[in-house]
Formats: structure tokens, C-alpha cells, sequence
């Protein structure tokens, strides 16, 4: 695992790691996510609070905003757990809403 908790996809994780969930890099490889996505939620919602309203994807660092483009694309089936598709779900409004061209 790289330092910003990623697998590649040469360091595919082994069939055993129940936590891992592909997706894919802004530049269309494939990697892993290696946490369980409630890093980032805790990390917006502290950010929220800390500002006073709803954090702005457009106003995060540069490591929050790739976990979250990271989570929006997570390639999830039926058969993964209801809290990664609420992650996912909520780092997918955050892009949504932060569209310049969304009113």
C-alpha cells in the first residue's frame, strides 16, 4: 500500500482482503481503494464543522478532493455492504454540487 492508502493496479491486493474496492484513477487505471471510505466522511464532516456550513469539494486539499473523485468512481456491485454505497453516493454529490455549471 502506497501512502495514500491506494493500491495500483500492479499491487493488485490479495483475494483475502475483504476491504479492498476497485475503481479507477483520474487517468483511467485501475486501483484500490484500502480503507473503508469512513476516513473521508469523518474528514468532510469535520471540515464542515470546522467553517461553520457544508464543505465545497472545490474548497478541500488536493489529497481530500482525489479520495473523494476516488470513492465517486468506486466500482461497487449489489453484493458490497450499504455504507460504501453511501460513500460513494455522497463523494458523487459533492462533485455534482461543486459543477460551475449547476445553478
Amino acid at each position: 500500500m502506497n501512502q495514500d492508502n491506494f493500491e495500483s493496479e500492479l499491487s493488485q491486493p490479495e483475494a483475502s482482503f475483504q476491504g479492498s474496492i476497485r475503481t479507477v484513477e483520474d487517468d483511467g487505471r485501475e486501483c484500490y481503494l484500502a480503507d473503508s471510505g469512513l476516513g473521508i466522511l469523518v474528514n468532510i464532516m469535520r471540515v464542515s464543522q470546522h467553517w461553520g456550513r457544508p464543505a465545497v469539494y472545490s474548497e478541500l486539499d488536493d489529497e481530500m478532493q482525489r479520495e473523494i473523485r476516488l470513492w465517486s468512481r468506486a466500482l461497487l456491485t449489489e453484493d458490497h455492504d450499504a455504507i460504501f454505497h453511501r460513500i460513494r453516493d455522497c463523494c458523487r454529490v459533492m462533485l455534482e454540487r461543486d459543477d460551475p455549471e449547476d445553478p
